[in-house]
């Protein structure tokens, strides 16, 4: 019980990208927040030439584009939710301060990283 407190201490106040950042000590090759203008591939250098919409420019052998697709979660409608009279939160819209399960009953509808979370 000790690590999952610590965990969801450490989530509370840093998002995954950043903790594996910490963890893996990339941070130093991550650039947060930050809009790109262009990325373009060079195939003489075998390389990416990326600029950002501030003007920072960078070459990378990668390219990870976390452009958030899937972060505007899905909702099903579903019968009966508006009379629903518990707490119940989608996990991209996680509450920053958590939730204690203990003595709750807790349902999960959802597969993959869903019901992972």
């Amino acid at each position: 019980m000790g690590l999952e407190r610590a965990l969801l201490r450490a989530a509370r106040k840093r998002t995954l990208p950043q903790l594996c950042g910490d963890k893996f000590d990339l941070r130093k090759d991550i650039r947060f927040k930050t809009r790109v203008k262009s990325a373009t591939f060079v195939d003489d250098e075998n390389v990416w030439h990326i600029e950002g919409t501030d003007g920072y420019q960078v070459k990378g052998q990668f390219l990870v584009t976390a452009v958030g697709l899937l972060s505007a979660g899905y909702i099903p409608a579903f019968e009966g939710i508006d009379e629903f009279k518990g707490q119940w939160c989608h996990t991209g819209r996680w509450p920053k301060g958590g939730w204690i399960f203990p003595g709750k009953r807790v349902g999960v509808i959802g597969t993959g990283a869903t019901a992972s979370n």
